[in-house]
């Protein structure tokens, strides 16, 4: 097998190029060319090697051989099958000759060493060897000062007195003041909790179909970047790289009961966004509860439209929230609605579905949960119960057409108010939506402090945390 050519008989501008990359196995050959040198492969010139493990076979006995490698043992070693003793090196410095068959180990960058016979001194082989780290290619001058004209501030160069990881050279660039060395570590990344404003429960209504009972509102959509789980059931999202961005942010409003009405159907939450450069980032508001009908009433969606009559759900957005599912006829033998449906799950029966638990203030804290649908009977134990997260409860009856209202939903937590229960005509109303919440985690070390809207900040280890109750912007630079 011959070695590998390199180069042609070109001028060569760089003494450390090697002519020939040495094979994994090479056979070794002594001529007479105006004194004993060593071949490789049947030629001569210099050498490169890479790392890994070089073998020399056919050593003879009459030309022991040895790497004068003393100050760069762990870049390059040698060994061999049959030690021809020891004696010292052109440097000064004592060295094992071997014959027969030589293996070499090549660690890191050596640099350019010699090798060397015990008898017959260097054999063409004084600064011979060279370490290579591809066996083609363009071959970047050594050292940092190969460079044309004067350091100017952009400038790049390719430090091969340097490495990093995977590389045996580094790319610099120049400031304006010095090289400095371009990384190829990550950008900082910027998480975000992004919650819309959950559905109001449905309305009392203003027909005789008032006193019926409604189905709880549903939570605003929920999407993250952090943890594992976003809302509908599905994984985080990508962070996004930090650059120089304005990042805007909306908060959804949650649903507003207002006044009654003759299909009572709840009021839907409001989206809430991030928006940077030419992106933006939506979670939809949640679905309002269906109004009072005879029968049961299922709530609204988790991040979806508003619910439709009881025979028809409300759908969840997809990757956000779940939708609603129907009541049991036989719940609690009272006309009850449905739950709402939550960003993390749908709802049982009567109660809310669950929201989503998050750590990225720092502390597992639950949002997005459903409302909780309200019962035309009489007793508490009939209503729904709203969803893990801040889920507002059902209403519930308290006599011959009047009750008590279902209850809002928690502020800046997206959940779902609680369904009417057992009303007077015109008389008390749902829950209200919960507002929605936009959280972004970032870096300390990136944060530039440039708010508006007044985001209460924080630090959870090396990482600052805003939290925007109402609109605002983050400024990086």
């Amino acid at each position: 097998m011959a070695t590998t050519k390199v180069r042609g008989e070109v001028v060569d501008f760089n003494p450390g190029n090697p002519d020939y990359i040495l094979d994994s196995t090479n056979a070794v050959t002594v001529i007479n060319a105006g004194g004993n040198q060593y071949n490789f492969n049947g030629v001569y010139g210099k050498f490169g090697a890479k790392i890994g493990t070089i073998t020399l076979t056919g050593v003879p006995s009459s030309h022991p051989f040895a790497l004068i490698n003393n100050g760069k043992t762990s870049q390059i070693s040698y060994t061999g099958t049959v030690d021809e003793g020891t004696a010292v090196g052109p440097d000064g410095n004592t060295y094992t000759f071997y014959s027969g068959t030589v293996t070499l180990t090549v660690s890191a960058d050596f640099g350019i060493i010699s090798y060397y016979c015990k008898i017959h001194g260097y054999m063409g082989g004084q600064d011979n060897l060279v370490y290579t780290y591809s066996d083609s290619g363009l071959k970047m001058p050594s050292g940092t000062d190969v460079r044309e004209g004067a350091d100017t501030t952009g400038k790049i160069r390719n430090n091969t007195s340097d490495s990093s990881e995977a590389s045996q050279s580094c790319m610099e660039y120049y400031n304006g003041t010095e090289w400095k060395t371009l990384t190829n570590t990550p950008p900082p990344q910027l998480n975000y909790v992004i919650i819309a404003g959950g559905g109001t429960g449905g309305r009392s209504g203003t027909t005789t179909n008032a006193f019926y009972p409604s189905g709880g509102g549903g939570a605003g959509g929920f999407r993250t970047t952090f943890g594992t789980t976003s809302g509908g059931g599905c994984s985080a999202e990508s962070t996004i790289n930090l650059e120089a961005n304005t990042f805007t942010v909306t908060i959804g409003a949650g649903g507003n009961p207002g006044s009654a009405s003759a299909t009572g159907y709840g009021s839907g939450g409001s989206d809430s966004t991030l928006a940077y450069a030419s992106t933006t980032v939506t979670t939809v508001g949640g679905g309002g509860g269906n109004g009072p009908q005879w029968g049961n009433s299922d709530g609204g969606s988790g991040g979806g439209g508003g619910g439709g009559v009881y025979q028809s759900p409300g759908s969840g957005t997809a990757c956000q929230g779940y939708g609603a599912g129907s009541m049991s006829s036989s719940w609690c033998g009272s006309y009850t609605g449905a739950g709402g449906g939550g960003a993390g799950g749908t709802n049982s029966q009567a109660n809310g579905g669950p929201g989503i638990s998050n750590s990225i203030t720092g502390a597992a804290v639950d949002y997005a949960g459903g409302g909780g649908g309200g019962t035309m009977a009489n007793t508490t134990s009939c209503h729904g119960t709203g969803g893990t997260g801040g889920g507002g409860t059902g209403g519930y009856g308290t006599g011959t057409y009047s009750g008590v209202a279902g209850t809002d939903g928690t502020v800046n937590t997206g959940s779902g108010g609680g369904g009417s229960g057992n009303y007077a005509i015109n008389g008390a109303i749902c829950g209200a939506g919960g507002s929605g919440l936009v959280i972004l985690r970032l870096p300390t070390a990136s944060y530039t402090g440039t708010v508006t809207g007044s985001p209460t900040v924080t630090t959870d280890g090396t990482d600052t945390i805003m939290k925007f109750t109402g609109s605002g912007t983050y400024v990086q630079t």
